[in-house]
């Protein structure tokens, strides 16, 4: 039981529980939906039905896992005695949705089979690489950012999530995460060390050596290339979204139902895919 509630019902487990409370509201869009004021009087199957009838055939992959791994933590709890956080429930529930998706569009006879997807690769020895990842909202204008830091073997080291509002587009989000990953490069001391995003128009415009920028984030573009030119030992690298996985996670669940404090893991899930 995630609570200390006399009896666990399976609509105070999928819903009512403030732990799992807190693992649907790092998802914006799920938390909108099942987590309306107007649908938490429902009973289960009507509830259920709103969740279902509301949300897209994606979101509501999304959210079966995530219950899932909440009645995944309820047993280890009453059975193993072993306590997860409500982000080891995100990442690890998660990454299994995405190697599900995987599987099962490896094995759909209609798809069109494609070349294999590019994997996230080591840094040159003795560098460190701080994987970096936006996500953007741009109905009510908020944002996250996501980072993963990992040691030139590939081991995880740390990594974090910052959640932003009045944000004004996707790209805005990109530029606050490079940013973010910079400054705590800096901060810790963790040079040398190379930022890749799978951005593209902001690492072009980050590379750029030209003077002057004079977009509506040119102000900001130019605080970052004054952190990029003022530290040597800091390079920016692109990447395709697909060697980016583990930023775009920690990205999308750092939402601002949550915490405006960048937060720091020592490991990740073991069934969590880094690449």
């Amino acid at each position: 039981m995630l609570t200390c509630v006399p009896v666990e019902t399976t609509l105070h487990l999928c819903r009512d529980c403030p732990f799992t409370r807190q693992v649907l509201q790092s998802h914006v869009a799920i938390s909108q939906v099942c987590l309306n004021p107007a649908v938490l009087q429902l009973e289960l199957l009507d509830w259920l039905s709103i969740c279902v009838n509301e949300l897209s055939s994606l979101l509501l992959g999304e959210l079966v896992y995530l219950l899932w791994g909440i009645w995944k933590e309820r047993n280890n709890r009453v059975w193993n005695d072993k306590n997860g956080t409500v982000m080891d429930i995100i990442i690890s529930s998660m990454a299994r949705l995405r190697d599900f998706r995987s599987v099962k569009l490896k094995s759909s006879p209609n798809v069109v089979r494609q070349s294999s997807p590019i994997k996230w690769k080591v840094s040159a020895a003795g560098i460190f690489k701080v994987n970096v990842d936006g996500s953007f909202l741009h109905s009510i204008n908020v944002g996250s950012i996501g980072f993963v830091k990992r040691d030139s073997l590939g081991s995880f080291l740390a990594g974090g999530g910052k959640a932003f509002s009045g944000i004004l587009s996707a790209e805005h989000v990109e530029i606050l995460a490079c940013k973010q990953a910079i400054e705590f490069v800096l901060a810790n001391n963790l040079t040398p060390a190379v930022i890749e995003t799978d951005a593209q128009l902001v690492y072009l415009q980050l590379i750029n050596k030209q003077d002057g920028n004079f977009s509506v984030l040119g102000r900001l573009y130019e605080d970052v290339g004054l952190l990029l030119r003022g530290y040597r030992p800091i390079q920016m690298a692109h990447a395709k979204r697909s060697a980016n996985t583990a930023a775009h996670l920690m990205a999308a669940h750092s939402t601002p139902l949550t915490t405006d404090l960048l937060f720091y893991c020592t490991s990740l899930p073991s069934d969590c895919s880094c690449s």
